[in-house]
């Protein structure tokens, strides 16, 4: 009998950017923190399968979702981009506001024995992140899946890094997001 993941599979997993809020209860956030400046607002959210980033400023929001899966369909008023995370992406979008995000992402896939000891050195980092979320594993003998989130906060922009694990396949999803603001 097949064991289901609480994370979907990684090969499995998009990255969508949106202008517009995006109602949370399309997403199974398991944690949530917000963070402010003077000229932003955000709130980030761990879900099962990576991460969404609601981004305000006073001319607009953006919704970042990572690492949702492809089968699950979202809206697609206000989508900007929507492609599937594989090896390595990079993207720049420029939006309205003018607000311009950078987003990047990579996917290790490595053997079994350093997956171990990655997950290792992300439970001991995971102490001291800004936010982290360790899953229930569906498998005793594997590792439980874990998502870290990291945050740089200043006055015109947010820098949030995050890494996913995923023990079914012996993968780390790490992404990197830069929000920047002009003349605010």
């Amino acid at each position: 009998m097949a064991v289901q993941s609480i994370r979907p599979d990684v090969s499995a997993l998009s990255f969508m950017l949106y202008d517009r809020a995006m109602h949370p209860e399309l997403f199974e956030g398991v944690c949530h923190k917000n963070l402010s400046t003077p000229t932003w607002a955000a709130t980030i959210s761990i879900c099962h399968g990576g991460h969404v980033a609601a981004f305000r400023t006073l001319r607009g929001q953006l919704t970042e979702v990572a690492g949702h899966p492809t089968s699950e369909e979202l809206p697609t008023r206000g989508q900007k981009v929507n492609f599937r995370i594989q090896a390595g992406r990079e993207a720049t979008i420029e939006l309205p506001g003018p607000i311009r995000v950078h987003f990047s992402s990579h996917v290790d896939t490595v053997d079994p024995a350093v997956f171990t000891e990655l997950n290792e050195e992300l439970e001991a980092d995971s102490r001291t992140a800004w936010m982290a979320y360790s899953f229930q594993s569906a498998q005793r003998l594997r590792p439980q899946p874990l998502s870290i989130i990291q945050v740089d906060a200043q006055p015109s922009s947010l820098l949030v890094n995050a890494f996913h694990t995923f023990p079914d396949n012996f993968a780390v999803l790490r992404t990197q997001s830069l929000y920047e603001i002009d003349g605010e």
